[in-house]
């Protein structure tokens, strides 16, 4: 089994088919004040529309759809993401940090 650091994509050989998040900028830790977009993989090849769940320290967020951006991130947004569609499970936290910079 291999589990590993992609860029800002957590993969686990062991999970076939999770989803998986990755962020744009493609890096876990970012400025304050930047914009981050979140996007959800999944290998699905039954459904095309599905349907996307999103959580924060595993709290459901408000928020669907394949991918979201956060226009200016800040220290508040920090935290462990994860995506959940129609046809998986939740998909392996993907950790951000948010800085000032200093």
């Amino acid at each position: 089994m291999y589990n590993g650091i992609l860029g800002a994509e957590h993969r686990s050989s062991s999970a076939p088919g999770w989803p998986i998040v990755s962020l744009s900028p493609n890096w876990t830790t970012v400025y304050q004040g930047e914009p981050l977009t979140l996007t959800c993989h999944t290998e699905s090849t039954v459904q095309k529309n599905l349907n996307y769940s999103w959580y924060k320290d595993n709290l459901k967020m408000n928020r669907e759809g394949r991918s979201f951006t956060i226009v200016k991130v800040n220290p508040s947004d920090s935290g462990e993401y994860q995506c959940l569609s129609d046809t998986s499970e939740k998909s392996d936290p993907v950790t951000l940090t948010v800085t000032n910079g200093e």
